[in-house]
């Protein structure tokens, strides 16, 4: 960037030198106040601070206009609350254009305990040429007059006037003007007023305000017109909110009745010397001539000629003066090799003018071209210019800046600018320019294959049509193929860890039909999560447009990417994994965004559809709260917020079975063997219980891990069935109750059933695990239906012997 601004700086070096030598005694002055003023007072008292006011308090902000002498007044005065405020307010910064205008400084003077001190005479000053437009190629040759304040402490009232003298020669028979009566922060009073002839006609629309102008006739040659607001409200911008959306209050002032009345004043600057056709350069007459031959059909003439200027001319524009509004001579452009918007399109207009190909001159706004059919009349309602190309009937709207793009004539993707202003001796009205419509979509296929279990191979095959594919075009050619590698490899490493190229990035452009594919490979780590190796799935679409961090409660509408139509294909083979069939289509509705999920799992592959397509620039406030609930259970669904790919390895849970096995046919028959012995039936009695509650206790725990998923779940169930138990068969051998034996019988038979269910439902498990579980439970119920059997049976045998005792 920095080598870039060097050269830039260099090819301007003539202009620059020209420049570099301010005459600060023609541009700058000191003066008294002009006569007509009318001063507005303010508070010296201390005003309650508002909390839009931080670090300083606007007291005044005070604008008076002469017409008729052309000169603008303005008056400040601002109290200092911080330290904060006083660094920003100690640098006095007035920009102006010095082709038309001159600055008269009139008061700089600080209030402070009672006194006033001036300030304004010994002030130190510099006029700079900033430039603050110099990265975005545009050199406009603005001055701006600084003053370097010293001595401003916290409390301090800091008031300044100055006046602006001279006018764009562009502007100076027509008056138009924006007073804004709301700032960012609460201002205590705002004050416009403006003098011109009693003839003096024009339109006033307010904006945001009931405010309506105060009118006197001062003289019979003099009339004023002043707004006065008091105490304002500030104005309140959310982050993301569309440009064309609620601006702040003001007051819009035009002396053009009608939009054919600005066509009339701007046309005569895109009118083509009578001469040029006859005196252009022969390297330009060699071009034409050689397109005329390249190509039989006007569409394909006319598409040469916009690429040539799109790739051929870079974007620069010189807009001192009057250029900042009028096209440079398409001779000069042509040879130059530069120019901004004004000059490249009329360069490709007087091109298509010796094509025999008409063309006409739009003038449009790029970012709140929404609003045009509300404001008035003025040339300063648009900010870019562009063309509409007439072939046979056919109307095309091109846009000479946006440099690379594909594509036909037919197919050539214009931008939405919703309306513009025709720049021909017919044009009246403004016209609505076409609307964007994507006719396809972007197409990103994403296929995931494990290799094993540490190792996954990610393919990417991006597809990108019309404006995406231009984008993409003239990201290639500014930072280069090895760059834009470099920031998707890091993009997958922010989202899995330690990734790989498994191939260098490819990228094929078929310009003419406007396609660029993008292919990519990469190697993904497996991830552990709870004794088990996991893998995310990365969504395009749900990484790109979907935010759900937007603020519901938000009170203007939430601007979204438009025109956006994305249609992507997840695919995953994972050969260590035998996943259930499930199938699922999701495609919940709102009235901005379509969104659908369809998903298919079966055997070792799942597949995941996904298609987004915006349906309009914003969400409306009135829908946030539907549009917030909606991507947040479209983040619940997707597939990048689940586990997909969960591979089977040796834990505790698959080995458990194999070791209950040969602990249950080992020590099983021990003691089976050791329960016949010949003992008194209260011993008997005590030793089944004892025996059914131990392996009572193994088929719960048993139970319990195949279940559950958390160890503390687990613990808490096995304590708690540990301490049931334990008191049940106590009480049986208390009570001696054949019928809590029973009762304890029937829930034991319904615990094993719901086992089994258990057993044979995870999809976590192999088929043989299964069955090893089954065998192993099997086992353990034989033992306890066993174990009850017999105490059921002692229980009924001491019954009976107690009986006999009593009849003897």
């Amino acid at each position: 960037m920095f080598l870039r601004v060097i050269f830039f700086v260099l090819c301007l070096s003539p202009f620059l030198l020209v420049g570099s030598a301010i005459d600060q005694n023609t541009q700058y002055s000191k003066g008294v106040a002009p006569s007509w003023l009318k001063l507005y007072d303010f508070p010296l008292e201390p005003v309650s601070i508002k909390s839009s006011q931080v670090n300083l308090q606007y007291l005044l902000i005070d604008t008076q206009r002469n017409w008729e002498e052309k000169t603008l007044y303005r008056h400040f005065a601002i109290k200092t609350l911080t330290q904060s405020g006083i660094e920003m307010i100690s640098q006095l910064k007035i920009d102006f254009d010095p082709s038309c205008t001159q600055v008269i400084g009139h008061t700089i003077r600080i209030f402070r305990e009672g006194k006033w001190l001036d300030r304004l005479e010994n002030a130190r000053y510099n006029l700079i040429q900033r430039e603050t437009e110099l990265e975005q190629n545009l050199y406009n040759g603005d001055l701006t007059l600084v003053y370097f304040l010293e001595d401003i402490r916290e409390g301090d009232i800091v008031e300044y006037s100055y006046s602006l003298k001279g006018s764009h020669p562009l502007f100076s028979s027509h008056y138009t003007d924006n007073v804004y009566i709301q700032r960012d922060f609460s201002v205590e009073k705002i004050t416009h007023r403006l003098l011109g002839h009693p003839n003096l006609s024009f339109l006033i629309k307010p904006i945001g305000t009931v405010v309506e102008p105060k009118i006197f006739d001062l003289s019979t040659s003099l009339r004023e017109w002043s707004w006065e607001v008091s105490d304002t409200t500030p104005y309140s911008y959310e982050q993301d909110q569309p440009a064309w959306h609620n601006p702040p209050a003001h007051i819009e002032m035009s002396q053009y009745q009608t939009w054919e009345e600005v066509v009339q004043k701007v046309y005569p600057l895109y009118v083509l010397p009578l001469d040029f056709a006859q005196s252009i350069p022969l390297e330009m007459q060699a071009l034409v001539e050689y397109w005329k031959t390249t190509a039989n059909e006007l569409p394909e003439r006319a598409l040469l000629a916009l690429r040539f200027v799109q790739d051929q001319v870079r974007y620069l524009g010189i807009e001192e003066g009057m250029g900042a509004f009028q096209p440079t001579d398409p001779r000069l452009t042509f040879q130059h090799r530069f120019g901004d918007c004004k000059d490249k399109t009329f360069l490709l207009h007087a091109l298509l003018q010796l094509l025999e190909i008409p063309s006409k001159p739009l003038l449009v706004h790029t970012s709140r071209g929404k609003r045009l059919p509300e404001v008035l009349p003025t040339p300063l309602a648009f900010d870019h210019l562009v063309l509409q190309v007439e072939i046979e009937g056919v109307t095309y709207y091109v846009d000479p800046t946006s440099s690379l793009q594909g594509g036909t004539l037919q197919t050539n993707f214009f931008p939405k600018y919703e309306w513009g202003l025709l720049l021909s001796n017919t044009a009246k009205e403004l016209i609505p320019l076409p609307k964007v419509s994507l006719k396809n979509p972007t197409e990103i296929d994403t296929s995931f294959s494990l290799k094993s279990e540490d190792v996954a191979n990610l393919k990417i095959k991006s597809v990108f049509y019309e404006s995406k594919a231009d984008r993409l075009r003239r990201s290639l050619a500014w930072n280069g193929l090895k760059k834009i590698e470099e920031t998707s490899l890091s993009t997958m490493q922010e989202f899995y860890g330690a990734v790989t190229l498994d191939a260098s990035m490819e990228i094929i452009d078929d310009r003419e039909s406007n396609i660029i594919t993008m292919l990519e490979a990469y190697r993904l780590p497996t991830q552990m999560f709870s004794d088990q190796k996991n893998m995310k799935i990365f969504s395009y679409i749900l990484r790109s447009y979907l935010d759900d961090r937007v603020n519901p409660e938000r009170s203007s509408p939430y601007a979204i990417h438009y025109p956006i139509w994305v249609k992507e294909r997840i695919h995953i083979e994972n050969p260590f994994i035998n996943w259930n069939f499930f199938e699922e289509q999701y495609a919940p509705k709102h009235e901005s965004i379509l969104y659908t999920l369809s998903t298919k799992v079966e055997g070792n592959s799942a597949d995941f559809d996904i298609e987004l397509k915006h349906l309009q620039d914003h969400i409306p406030s009135a829908s946030l709260r539907d549009y917030w609930a909606l991507v947040n259970d479209i983040g619940r669904k997707a597939p990048s917020k689940i586990i997909i790919a969960s591979l089977q390895t040796p834990t505790k849970e698959t080995v458990f079975p194999l070791y209950c096995s040969i602990a249950g046919f080992v020590i099983w028959p021990l003691l089976y063997l050791s329960s016949r012995k010949k003992r008194p039936t209260q011993d008997l009695l005590c030793f089944q219980l004892n025996k059914f509650r131990k392996f009572y206790f193994a088929i719960t725990i048993l139970s319990v891990i195949l279940i559950s998923d958390s160890l503390v779940h687990t613990a808490s169930l096995v304590a708690g069935i540990t301490a049931g138990v334990s008191i049940l068969c106590n009480y049986i051998f208390l009570l001696r109750s054949v019928k809590v034996v029973w009762c304890l019988y029937c829930f034991f038979c319904l615990q094993s059933c719901v086992l089994f269910y258990f057993i044979f439902t995870p999809s976590s498990a192999q088929i043989s695990e299964k069955i090893l579980a089954f065998v192993v439970c099997q086992l353990y119920v034989g033992i306890c239906s066993h174990m009850l059997k017999q105490v059921r049976f002692l229980l009924l045998e001491e019954k009976k012997a107690i009986s006999s005792a009593g009849i003897a």
